[in-house]
């Protein structure tokens, strides 16, 4: 069970390669086509009308498996599988079981959550949501396949949503996010079967999942070749982008960018951006609904020393279906951004490196929306004191958050092969930034 969810994963870090086009066609009628298929509108008379939700700056992530009430945080590992809680008042933190001698290192533990979907952590009313499965051997878990939750206390755990498990394997599900009231996932399998037995190299969907438990319903599907893509929430819609290789039979790899948004009040699917040609292997765009200025697409590389992988340093707004040029950082010194809640966080990898690593020094800045710089520095990493004898490299993965507190999710790895990923929060203080290790977990302590 536990490699079925580490192959899950390990697929969604992969897909940075390519995918395909062509007209789009309605879901029904994809059996046949070998490029990039997408929904039309999907009329659905039993749709949540569910729009209040806010804006969510945590759940903007690819992987983000963090939620946070008044008095706690909670995580899910990468690669890991059981839910971590930190107290803010007290900084205690551990597996989310109060189980009287529970070594939390089996399926009996109570912060065990069984086959995850990354992202699919959240707390609402008291209850900590996710899509997983129970203890037991394979048929058990099969059939308690599903929406769990129980309290932020770590009591009262409990199915509470079934869902069909078949699903998993017919979409291969890698994300998923509650909204409203249902879950909205994306899932990205390698080959699958039509109705009438044609087989398909790739296909990309975009689904829905009632919170109660159910069938998936299908929002919006391509049939490509292996792509890049992602969920982001807002308020009233949810955005779903996909970008890669767009042609099949092309052998230049040409960069593409389409985006699709799942209207809650209309209840449709509309595409907001189609096959949108980019510069090409830049492989990282964010999605900013909230800000003044739209949905703002950023790639992730600016800048690149092999010409295979050139980047882009500029920053574009997508209005009206056009992208327009918004920010140029073409004459910076930096070499990545990141979208975060309330502004830009710029990364620059100095040659120089942390002491003990093999990792390049990060600088930063810290810009608003409108540009003006709120910080700048290197990032701290007094994470490095842990297990320093065998350190030789980390990884900062996801950075999420605001201007005045952002969130880091990095993992560290020695010679024996051992990861350890961390939870890192940072406050930007007048004088930098204030680094508090929040959770950490040692992937060579569980099965």
């Amino acid at each position: 069970m536990q490699l079925i969810k580490y192959a899950i994963c390990i697929l969604m870090m992969a897909l940075f390669l390519s995918a395909c086009s062509s007209d789009s066609a309605p879901i029904n009628n994809t059996s046949n086509t070998k490029h990039e298929s997408v929904t039309g509108i999907i009329p659905e008379t039993t749709a949540s009308k569910n729009t209040s939700e806010p804006y969510d700056p945590i759940r903007t992530g690819i992987n983000v498996t963090f939620a946070e009430t008044e008095d706690c945080y909670y995580w899910l590992p990468y690669f890991g599988d059981r839910i971590h809680y930190y107290e803010k008042a007290a900084g205690f933190s551990g597996p989310l079981c109060f189980k009287p001698a529970c070594r939390h290192d089996d399926q009996q533990c109570d912060a065990y959550v069984g086959i995850i979907l990354c992202g699919s952590l959240v707390v609402r009313e008291g209850m900590l949501y996710w899509i997983g499965s129970g203890i037991g051997d394979s048929e058990m878990a099969r059939k308690s396949y599903g929406i769990w939750r129980m309290k932020t206390d770590g009591t009262d755990r409990e199915l509470f949503g079934q869902m069909d498990y078949e699903e998993l394997n017919k979409y291969q599900y890698q994300v998923g996010y509650l909204w409203g009231d249902h879950y909205y996932i994306r899932g990205e399998a390698d080959t699958y079967y039509s109705d009438d037995t044609s087989e398909i190299a790739y296909r990309i969907s975009f689904l829905r999942i009632p919170v109660s438990g159910g069938a998936a319903r299908l929002l919006g599907e391509y049939t490509a070749m292996p792509a890049h893509s992602r969920l982001l929430l807002g308020p009233g819609a949810v955005y779903f982008w996909i970008y890669g290789n767009m042609v099949l039979e092309d052998p230049v790899q040409e960069s593409r960018l389409s985006i699709l948004k799942w209207d809650m009040v209309e209840e449709k699917t509309e595409i907001i951006l189609d096959r949108q040609e980019m510069k090409a292997y830049t492989s990282e765009v964010r999605l900013h609904p909230d800000s003044d200025q739209g949905i703002i697409i950023a790639p992730g590389v600016f800048r690149s020393e092999d010409p295979d992988y050139p980047g882009d340093p500029m920053i574009y707004r997508l209005q009206d279906g056009k992208l327009l040029p918004w920010m140029d950082f073409s004459e910076s010194i930096f070499d990545r951004v990141y979208v975060m809640a309330e502004g830009l966080l710029l990364i620059h990898f100095r040659d120089e490196k942390y002491p003990g690593t093999d990792q390049s020094i990060h600088e930063y800045e810290l810009l608003d929306m409108n540009g003006h710089k709120v910080s700048s520095g290197t990032i701290p990493v007094g994470f490095l004191d842990i297990d320093s004898d065998s350190q030789t490299s980390l990884s900062f993965r996801y950075f999420y958050g605001g201007i005045r507190q952002f969130f880091v999710e990095a993992d560290s790895w020695g010679e024996d092969g051992g990861n350890v990923f961390h939870l890192i929060r940072y406050d930007v203080m007048p004088d930098g930034l204030q680094e508090t290790k929040l959770m950490q977990y040692n992937s060579k302590l569980t099965d």
